[in-house]
């Protein structure tokens, strides 16, 4: 079984992105797991939408937890009831991958 990997290094500041890599090595050897998350915001956002087929809602649930996040970065976030419903889904496993998801990142459910 093969999974992601990154074998590219790069570094960079809020305006630039270097590697001792050209492009096509950077993204060969694993820069494309990034690609997103290096995107203008709402180029992100729209990627994000198109790929995973996400509601607005969905969106708007995205966009709340970013404008937390960045406000507080190192803060707990805690989610309601009402924005785990946002998710969109009812179905146990995937809310439950959801939630191990979510804790990674310093952001928690309501009970």
């Amino acid at each position: 079984m093969s999974i992601p990997s990154i074998t590219t290094a790069f570094w960079g500041d809020a305006d630039n992105i270097i590697s001792i890599d050209n492009i096509v090595r950077l993204i060969q050897y694993g820069g494309y797991l990034l690609e997103r998350q290096l995107m203008e915001y709402e180029a992100a956002v729209e990627s994000w939408r198109d790929y995973y087929e996400m509601t607005n809602v969905q969106i708007d649930l995205l966009e709340s937890i970013y404008a937390r996040k960045i406000k507080r970065p190192d803060a707990k976030i805690i989610l309601t009831k009402r924005e785990i419903e946002m998710i969109g889904t009812d179905d146990p496993e995937g809310l439950s991958e959801s939630n191990t998801s979510f804790e990674e990142i310093g952001i928690v459910w309501e009970n």
